[in-house]
């Protein structure tokens, strides 16, 4: 139980770190990155397991423009 209280609180702690650096590239000087940046945190603050695997973990190849 002790474990997974850790684990858990490691997982709340990287997810804000994440979502952190995530938000700061919104403001890079790249049109691209801004758009990436976006578009990853908004999937990311849904917080649907679907999703994050469909758009994050396995990687589906998108284009933005």
């Amino acid at each position: 139980m002790e474990q997974m209280m850790i684990n858990e609180k490691l997982t709340d702690t990287c997810w804000s770190m994440v979502c952190v650096l995530i938000d700061r590239s919104q403001f890079d000087s790249d049109d691209e990155v801004r758009d990436r940046a976006t578009f990853y945190l908004n999937v990311l603050n849904e917080q649907q397991k679907a999703l994050n695997l469909t758009y994050i973990i396995n990687g589906t190849s998108l284009s933005l423009f």
